[in-house]
């Protein structure tokens, strides 16, 4: 029977949902799950790895295939399962729409990693460093060119305003919840038509997954400038809107990662030419 990698790592998202757990949300403060070479994992395979970290209480954010816990002298504990992640090889095929021309197909292809808590003999001084954080987190969001407005009522990006709206710093429980809410409004701000374009996909499948592309892009930013992501009583009900999704469709979770990987990555590519600058 020919496996079906989309389905595998659905149902073990949609388990953890059904259970009331959101797995983005068990991300570590200071490291997202990482490569042997210190990058982070993006996409679907951070959200996987996340999840299974919390699943089976890993604290090391290395994960590595069989192959590479070898090539550094150790080895997989006995007893221990692998976790499935997926990474996309492109094929090309004829565009039924157009003669002469061809289109190319992204399929998913499944391969086995292992947390370093699985392993024995892997020395630390074998894997890459972790990313260096964003630190001053009042310079990351100050490099950013949205305009954010001040409102009494509840933070919101206003898409026909093309603006973010935020209550006052002291009516929050602390900065850092002030922030990670602003990072979760601005996920949301990477979406307009100028930027990278979400309306489309936000039309079809609704406001729901634009939320959980937003929820998503907030547990891969939040970790890279210092913060934990935060789910406030506003949010908590889409998880009922994230189970049905994910029964009905079980690509929904790749593609909202996907453009969640995008928006982090537009975000912080937006904001390094003033944090390469020295602070006045």
């Amino acid at each position: 029977m020919k496996r079906d990698i989309y389905q595998e790592i659905t149902t073990a998202i949609l388990e953890a949902l059904q259970a009331g757990v959101r797995p983005w949300k068990q991300c570590y403060t200071t490291s997202l799950p990482l490569r042997t070479t210190g990058d982070h994992y993006k996409g679907i395979n951070c959200l996987r790895l996340m999840l299974e970290a919390e699943r089976k209480g890993y604290a090391s954010p290395h994960w590595m295939t069989f192959q590479q816990a070898t090539e550094r002298g150790g080895y997989v504990r006995k007893g221990e399962k692998s976790t499935v992640v997926c990474f996309f090889k492109t094929y090309e095929k004829n565009d039924p729409d157009r003669e002469d021309e061809t289109v190319k197909i992204p399929v998913a292809r499944a391969y086995h990693v292992f947390n370093l808590e699985q392993l024995e003999g892997v020395g630390q001084d074998t894997l890459g460093g972790k990313p260096i954080l964003i630190t001053e987190t009042s310079r990351f969001f100050a490099a950013l060119p949205g305009a954010v407005g001040k409102t009494q009522q509840v933070p919101a990006y206003i898409p026909s305003q093309d603006l973010i709206v935020m209550p006052a710093m002291q009516r929050f429980t602390s900065v850092e919840a002030y922030y990670a809410t602003l990072g979760h409004e601005y996920i949301h701000w990477t979406g307009h038509e100028s930027r990278l374009q979400r309306n489309a996909e936000r039309s079809r499948a609704g406001y729901a997954f634009e939320e959980l592309v937003a929820e998503l892009g907030s547990a891969f930013l939040l970790p890279q400038i210092g913060l934990q992501p935060m789910i406030d009583d506003e949010h908590a009900p889409y998880i009922a809107h994230y189970v049905k999704m994910l029964e009905d469709d079980h690509r929904a979770i790749f593609r909202a990662s996907t453009l969640a990987q995008r928006a982090t990555d537009y975000l912080i590519e937006l904001a390094k030419p003033a944090l390469s600058r020295e602070p006045a």
